[in-house]
């Protein structure tokens, strides 16, 4: 994984390949409208391709590493068969074909818009791991944003709010599995609430809605933090409450010391 301390380099060198590209393409450009091309933009041509080639699978792991995708779908037009196929910007910069060469503008589009990401990284002092997790927040947001609306009473077991937060996830096409896995750890068998495959990520459901609840929770949750981390990412859990909890800043602080570890409570 690239040390947040190289992105600025990175940015760099995917804007000198992003330049190299376009100068390529220009000197092309010229040729074809002057109608012959002179001995030495042949030679800057030629050293330019083999440049681009060889830098071409060091920005595409660049490129993976922040999830920017790099491949492009299409479909032949009718008259030629109406064939699907997949190219991407690497393999195909230099396909002369009809149909599945790469347009210069969209190879210029996806560059740019990996550079943005690590523009963003370097500005936030956010890492690639946090970049990850992006996706995850806006799973978080819809359950925060949703679930209290769920109930018009109080709910009387956490099965009820498990209940909600799968409609939730069902309704944001959040592919997660429902108590279907278990695993030990030390002595115990432990069976997350929720398992997001996609994220590699927990959810587990915590009811707050009597005295003695906050005291109990706390230490259930330091040992489902323990047990889940072995085995995934990242652990989310929504404690509802109804009233319990007064100083719910208290109540997290020492659950979320760990970045992998996220604690939201949610009032009724």
């Amino acid at each position: 994984m690239i040390e947040e301390k190289e992105y600025s380099r990175v940015i760099k060198e995917i804007e000198e390949f992003r330049d190299m590209i376009i100068e390529f393409f220009k000197i092309k450009s010229d040729s074809h409208r002057s109608g012959s091309i002179l001995a030495k933009d042949t030679n800057r041509l030629n050293q330019l391709r083999q440049e681009i080639n060889q830098k071409s699978s060091v920005i595409k792991y660049y490129f993976d590493e922040v999830g920017e995708g790099y491949v492009l779908y299409g479909r032949a037009p009718a008259v030629v068969g109406a064939y699907p196929f997949t190219t991407n910007i690497f393999d195909s910069l230099f396909d002369t074909h009809e149909f599945t060469s790469v347009g210069t503008d969209k190879v210029i589009d996806m560059l740019n818009q990996c550079i943005g990401k690590y523009q963003f990284m370097v500005k936030t002092k956010k890492s690639i791991v946090d970049l990850n997790v992006v996706p995850i927040f806006e799973v978080i947001n819809a359950i925060e944003q949703n679930l209290r609306k769920c109930f018009k009473n109080q709910p009387v077991t956490e099965i009820e709010v498990q209940d909600e937060v799968e409609k939730i996830l069902n309704i944001r096409q959040v592919k997660c599995n429902r108590d279907n896995e278990s695993f030990p750890y030390s002595s115990k068998s432990y069976k997350p609430d929720f398992v997001l495959e996609e994220f590699d990520t927990v959810v587990e459901i915590k009811l707050c809605n009597s005295k003695g609840d906050e005291k109990k929770i706390i230490p259930e949750i330091n040992d489902d933090i323990q047990a889940y981390l072995t085995k995934y990412k990242f652990v989310i859990f929504f404690v509802y409450d109804v009233g319990i909890i007064r100083d719910v800043d208290l109540f997290k602080v020492d659950l979320t010391k760990n970045p992998k570890v996220m604690v939201y409570v949610i009032k009724h």
